[in-house]
């Protein structure tokens, strides 16, 4: 089955792969074309080539480019993508794609597309090339349910869409829904409307430490089955896709990506975003429990050293049979450790954990920047804290 003019087709191996099941990913540089607002998600710089042949009769290329802007938690991340379908030199259709995803808090992010799509035909009786470019647009939206539910939903072809004559660039409606029931599986359906008919996909994808990747996904219509696989290897990724649809060739697509991720896509405190305004200890080299407890908190070392001073003297008392200790509901409350929450402390409370000054304000910048903390667990997200850290302070935190 040969596409007509601009209709949609894979961007990738991995999209290929499973189905263009792609709505609710939302991780990756092939959101610049299904769902714009996954980009505010991303925190590389990437760029992919695509390369395939359909029929072995039509060549199929793609270039895309996804980066973080500056501020990333206020105006998100852009993509550009380009994408070229012909037949030696008789019939050319490209596609040029800018993108930008926004977050609206740490969950929910909205997108757009702005399109310009070009024809080209060769007409054998005076060898001249006849030309259409037209203007379209996108918008969508992302959802995030914590790490294992995504949701996303897309309107694509806005704008000009008449080709020639009666043939026409056609308005689709797409929304997935993905979960992650393990953190090396992901799998999710789209279905999409599309001539009053809804069709659906299914894809799956399992990684093994990040380095293998396995993929497959299911079409409804036309009825077709896909299998890829991926391979990373440190920032360049290499991924394959071939597909089976029922009396027709086996289609094979292939995709090289480089990649520079900011410290495993954890959050750049630092550098990227603003300074926090807040009334915090100035910094202090080589910071430890002691040396915090002595330079950044005086009050709590002064009143330390204050009780120690006041002695109080048992007081003698006749030595009787020892009574059983009523215990009641407000002496047990008294003996809990005192748990900090980790959405409201500020830089002193924090500090009582025992941390150093560079973990409590990256805890506090962070607020800022994507809200409050859904669980501890999304503590290790921070740079500045590893497992050894966080085990620490496990007993000791909550998010309530």
């Amino acid at each position: 089955m040969i596409n007509s003019a601009f209709e949609h087709r894979e961007i990738s191996a991995r999209s290929f792969a499973m189905n263009n099941t792609q709505v609710w990913l939302g991780d990756d540089i092939e959101t610049i074309i299904y769902n714009p607002a996954g980009l505010s998600n991303l925190y590389f710089i990437k760029c992919s080539f695509t390369n395939a042949k359909y029929f072995d009769l039509l060549d199929y290329r793609t270039i895309l480019f996804s980066t973080v802007l500056p501020k990333n938690e206020k105006f998100g991340s852009i993509g550009l993508g380009y994408e070229e379908y012909f037949f030696e030199n008789q019939y050319k259709e490209t596609k040029l794609y800018f993108s930008h995803g926004i977050p609206i808090t740490s969950s929910l992010s909205i997108g757009y597309s702005l399109k310009n799509f070009g024809l080209y035909i060769l007409d054998p009786s005076n060898k001249k090339t006849m030309g259409k470019s037209l203007f379209l647009y996108d918008i969508s939206c992302f959802y995030k349910f914590f790490d294992e539910i995504s949701f996303g939903c897309s309107i694509l072809n806005f704008g000009d869409k008449k080709i020639v004559g009666d043939e026409e660039i056609k308005q689709i409606y797409r929304v997935g829904v993905g979960y992650r029931p393990v953190k090396n599986i992901v799998t999710g359906i789209d279905l999409e409307i599309l001539d009053d008919k809804i069709l659906f996909n299914i894809g799956v994808e399992m990684n093994s430490k990040e380095t293998f990747v396995l993929r497959a996904g299911y079409s409804s219509y036309p009825e077709k089955f896909t299998l890829g696989i991926g391979i990373n290897v440190w920032k360049v990724s290499f991924d394959y896709g071939v597909s089976y649809i029922r009396n027709l060739e086996f289609q094979h697509i292939f995709t090289l990506s480089i990649s520079h991720s900011f410290k495993k896509e954890k959050i750049v405190l630092e550098k990227i975003y603003e300074p926090v305004i807040e009334t915090r200890p100035e910094k202090i080299e080589n910071v430890t429990p002691e040396v915090i407890e002595e330079k950044v908190v005086p009050e709590k070392k002064v009143i330390s050293e204050e009780l120690e001073k006041i002695h109080v003297k048992e007081p003698e008392v006749e030595k009787k049979p020892v009574e059983p200790t009523i215990v009641t509901e407000q002496s047990v409350e008294e003996v809990i450790i005192r748990k900090i929450n980790i959405n409201k402390a500020d830089i002193n409370e924090l500090l009582e954990l025992d941390i150093p000054l560079e973990v409590a304000q990256d805890i506090v910048r962070y607020r800022k920047i994507r809200g409050k903390f859904r669980s501890i667990d999304e503590l290790l997200k921070l740079p500045s804290i590893d497992k050894k850290i966080f085990d620490s302070i496990k007993d000791r935190i909550t998010t309530k």
